[in-house]
């Protein structure tokens, strides 16, 4: 185990609200923890059981189109969040490795932050940010799924409903089939939510840090110091002291810039590698968000059950939310690595050698060029993205309402 991995199981590192949900949830080993492989191999399994249970439910019980859909959204849940799960767990040192790197370059950076207040101020206000979202996420999932729980349980006595999904009333109506479905359905649907939202979560904040070490580097190109102001500040006296200064200044400018760069490559490789971890995940909840926010509007508009109608408008934002984090997220970054460009023109290159005006054009030519972030490789992640889910989603729901008309 690496000192890097060492410090993320310890909880010092700038993602460590994240790491720590994804612990809890067990998919995230802390240090020292001996039980942790018992511990996910029982949520696993009672992802599957839950799955298998809400698979027959629907087969032997559909119902109406209202019910299938809502039963199906449920399904989808499951099956995303156990399928999120075993990309986790299989490609741990890809996530290890990816926090890491998150790591090395805050820490590189933060030395700059030092010397900025406005910059220190920014980084703190931007991990702030991202933790308080992140918590406000998985408090208001974990709320919403309480209280779904216990609606069933005021309805009218001798009537037996179950709290996501409706199953047969021979013979998972009987004691205690009853009470051990209801169960699995509440522990199994509360934790595969979570971890649902909490992996969306973990991706959002990485791509949150990450356009903030953005935001620090094009701040250092911008305040690359003039060649002139230098010698103003020594004030030479002779022409000889006036030509060492000149060459001392852009010894100095090229230094800084030539470190400028090499943060630079690294964000850039960062942003590749944070493609790799993220595209699978990033495609199976694009992918599924707008079939399941489909699933839930139908059901939100026509099902004739109050308590279920209540529940689609309360998961809706939800589900929305999820597809809204990757694209917005994915969208800031790409802007916050393009303004580099900017940063790079506005500083004091008019003043600066040959040299060091050659390695500035190659420089805002390379940040020019825009990064990608895509979802399986194929579709690239970004406002425009979500706005085609939208439009995708209510081209679904249009179709359900035809089917259900005839």
């Amino acid at each position: 185990m690496t000192q890097c991995e060492t410090e993320q199981r310890r909880g010092q590192s700038v993602l460590r609200p994240n790491i720590r949900l994804l612990c809890a949830l067990g998919l995230w080993q802390p240090a020292g923890s001996a039980l942790f492989h018992a511990y996910t191999a029982a949520v696993l399994a009672v992802g599957v059981a839950h799955l298998a249970v809400a698979s027959v439910g629907l087969w032997l019980r559909p119902g109406g189109l209202a019910e299938v859909t809502l039963g199906l959204a449920n399904l989808f849940v499951i099956l995303t969040a156990l399928t999120k799960s075993a990309l986790l767990l299989s490609r741990r040192p890809l996530f290890y490795a990816l926090v890491c790197r998150v790591d090395q370059l805050a820490a590189e950076q933060q030395v700059f932050c030092g010397r900025d207040s406005c910059l220190l101020q920014l980084s703190r206000c931007s991990q702030a940010r991202a933790t308080r979202l992140t918590l406000f996420l998985h408090w208001y999932v974990l709320f919403a799924l309480l209280s779904w729980a216990v609606i069933p349980l005021l309805a009218p006595p001798g009537e037996r409903l179950w709290p996501f999904q409706q199953l047969p009333l021979e013979p998972w109506g009987r004691s205690p089939l009853y009470e051990c479905s209801y169960a699995l359905q509440c522990v199994g649907t509360a934790y595969f939510s979570l971890i649902n939202m909490d992996t969306d979560c973990f991706f959002m904040a990485v791509m949150a840090h990450v356009s903030v070490q953005f935001r620090i580097l094009a701040s250092r190109f911008a305040s690359l110091n003039a060649v002139e102001a230098m010698v103003a500040e020594s004030k030479p006296s002779t022409v000889r002291e006036v030509s060492s200064q000149i060459r001392l200044g852009h010894d100095v400018v090229h230094r800084q810039l030539r470190a400028c760069v090499e943060t630079h490559q690294k964000l850039l490789s960062l942003v590749r590698f944070l493609n790799i971890v993220m595209s699978p995940m990033a495609m199976m909840q694009l992918a599924v968000g707008a079939i399941n926010t489909c699933m839930v509007l139908f059901p939100a508009t026509y099902s004739e059950d109050d308590t279920a109608v209540m529940k689609c408008w309360g998961a809706l934002p939800l589900i929305a939310t999820q597809v809204f984090l990757y694209c917005s997220g994915a969208q800031h970054l790409m802007d916050q690595a393009e303004a580099v460009s900017t940063a790079a023109y506005s500083c004091g290159w008019p003043e600066s050698s040959c040299q060091l005006r050659r390695s500035l054009l190659l420089v805002i030519c390379r940040a020019q060029r825009p990064l990608a972030l895509t979802a399986g490789r194929m579709f690239l992640i970004n406002r425009a993205t979500f706005l085609s889910l939208l439009q995708a989603t209510y081209s679904y729901y249009t179709m359900l309402q035809h089917f259900n008309s005839h």
